[in-house]
């Protein structure tokens, strides 16, 4: 009996502590799920901003891949349509083409200078195709969405 009254007045000496401290772990429970929330949010807005810079990326190599796409294209049928317009334009060429012992450098020279023709009148047709396809996929300044204030 002593040791039951004993108990009691023990835990009736213990129990505003043991509510004081189920309050702290209360209290550092809010504060973790508060610092939680902050993070998950910051995680979210970091995954957004690296999805937009990665559509941005793709976009940027897919004008890329046009652009040079449609001057091998043009390089290509260029060179189908005007096969000898080195030979045109330098008479030289069609002279070494033309001779009965042709010189091995004068003809690799006039080849590459084929190439290079073909190539640049790829460029040349190339470029305004990708300057016109950047004006018209950029995007106008005030067309945005808006992101709402943080508050």
């Amino acid at each position: 009996n002593q040791f039951q009254s004993q108990i009691r007045v023990d835990l009736n000496y213990l129990r505003p502590t043991q509510h004081l401290f189920e309050q702290m772990t209360a209290t550092i429970r809010g504060m973790i799920e508060v610092k939680q929330a902050e993070s998950d949010r910051n995680l979210q807005e970091t995954l957004q901003a690296n999805e937009a810079a990665a559509q941005k990326r793709e976009q940027k190599l897919e004008l890329v891949i046009t652009t040079v796409g449609t001057g091998l294209a043009v390089s290509g049928i260029s060179s189908q349509v005007a096969s000898d317009a080195i030979e045109k334009i330098l008479p030289a060429c069609q002279q070494a083409k033309d001779a009965k012992d042709p010189n091995l450098p004068s003809y690799l020279g006039c080849s590459s200078l084929d190439i290079v023709f073909h190539l640049l009148v790829g460029v040349i047709l190339a470029t305004p195709v990708g300057i016109i396809l950047w004006w018209w996929r950029r995007k106008p300044k005030g067309s945005g969405i808006s992101k709402p204030p943080r508050g």
